[in-house]
């Protein structure tokens, strides 16, 4: 974890003991400024309430993450790093029975594995507790990490109360306590409900395509160039594109790379590499341009000749969504290096059939094709077609 932290800042889900939790706060005090948030699945709202899933369950269930290493939780509540608590009574509306299971056998490699190990558990939640289903503690503390806005939450205090125990006779226990009425203890976030039930989204991601959870998102579209500042100030007059900056606000401009990993990642089998290379972006459209130009090795240094659009092969074009494609036409015919897709005069943005979308392609002077395309709906938080 310290390792991890040294390089992000991260959200820790503790679905366990807190312990090695713990520990990272003691020995690596430096990087508690990169944890987010701790989610810790355990708590109750008082000494009174008791976890108990089945008819004929012999005695409640422990608050067992919490009970097993209650010195650990001391000290994670005595920092200040923002702590949640997913509690028993957030998981209960979430089940799953013997048809689920049987669903997401359909499912996706994971899911497959997942339905096979559950089926024990199942059966002795059935068998041992009297319960036609059993209760996924661990998933439901997940997914407030995937949504938090599917739970009640509160901000309110918690203490750590001694009382008979619930679990052991003629014995006193700890109990971690959370309610609007404690005034003398640690503010954390509280997940008091789950607000439906969880297991048909949470499912559903399960059962879909095991490779569709490690996309996350579109990176960059890389373009080689024989002049940097040339095509940077091509794609900066006719596309708006800017220089792009990482997160500590260093531009995103490497000259004279010549690093052997990037070589032999590349393809370039003898580790020799010198390319400069700069991202540009765009902000409206969220869009990232890489540009590259080789010094070392040198590979073709002029254009192949142009794909048509129907022909076989590599991508055909990159498509961008404009608020006005007469006037995005008319203004790009005027910049050089501009290439429209049809020599005829009198080509045009045109209208498809039955849709309220027109558009027109064009090539730049690195050979790649664009689409200018108008009427498709944008989202607003995520700059894309919906």
């Amino acid at each position: 974890m310290a390792k991890a932290l040294e390089e992000d800042e991260l959200t820790i889900l503790c679905i366990g003991a807190a312990t090695n939790i713990a520990l990272l706060v003691e020995h690596y005090p430096q990087l508690l400024r990169n944890i987010k948030e701790i989610v810790l699945l355990a708590g109750r709202h008082s000494v009174d309430q008791h976890f108990v899933a089945g008819h004929w369950q012999p005695k409640p269930f422990r608050d067992l993450n919490f009970e097993v290493d209650v010195a650990a939780f001391e000290r994670l509540l005595d920092t200040a790093i923002p702590l949640t608590l997913v509690p028993y009574e957030a998981c209960t509306s979430t089940q799953i029975d013997q048809k689920q299971l049987n669903e997401i056998l359909k499912g996706s490699e994971v899911s497959r594995f997942i339905a096979d190990k559950s089926e024990p558990w199942l059966h002795e939640w059935e068998i041992m507790f009297g319960a036609g289903h059993f209760i996924p503690f661990d998933m439901v503390a997940a997914a407030y990490c995937i949504n938090p806005e599917w739970f009640s939450c509160h901000q309110w205090q918690c203490r750590i109360e001694q009382a008979d125990s619930d679990t052991q006779a003629h014995q006193q226990k700890d109990y971690l306590v959370c309610n609007a009425d404690v005034r003398d203890g640690w503010r954390v976030r509280y997940c008091s409900a789950a607000k439906q039930p969880l297991q048909d989204p949470l499912l559903a991601r399960i059962c879909a395509h095991d490779m569709q959870h490690f996309v996350l998102g579109m990176s960059h579209i890389n373009i080689i160039v024989d002049d940097i500042a040339a095509a940077t100030a091509f794609y900066s007059k006719a596309l708006g594109f800017q220089l792009a900056h990482d997160q500590d606000g260093q531009a995103m401009d490497y000259q004279g790379v010549t690093m052997s990993s990037f070589a032999l990642d590349a393809g370039i089998d003898d580790g020799k590499v010198n390319v400069d290379v700069r991202f540009l972006h765009h902000p409206q459209a969220g869009l990232y341009l890489e540009l590259m130009c080789y010094h070392y090795p040198q590979g073709r240094s002029e254009l192949p000749p142009q794909p048509r659009t129907y022909d076989l092969g590599g991508p055909r074009h990159i498509a961008m969504e404009v608020s006005n494609c007469n006037e995005v036409f008319n203004y790009l015919k005027g910049i050089e290096g501009v290439k429209m897709i049809s020599s005829r005069d009198n080509y045009h943005p045109g209208k498809l059939d039955g849709f309220p979308i027109s558009f027109f392609y064009w090539i730049d002077p690195y050979g790649v094709q664009w689409e200018m395309e108008e009427g498709r709906q944008v989202g607003s938080s995520v700059r894309g077609i919906v």
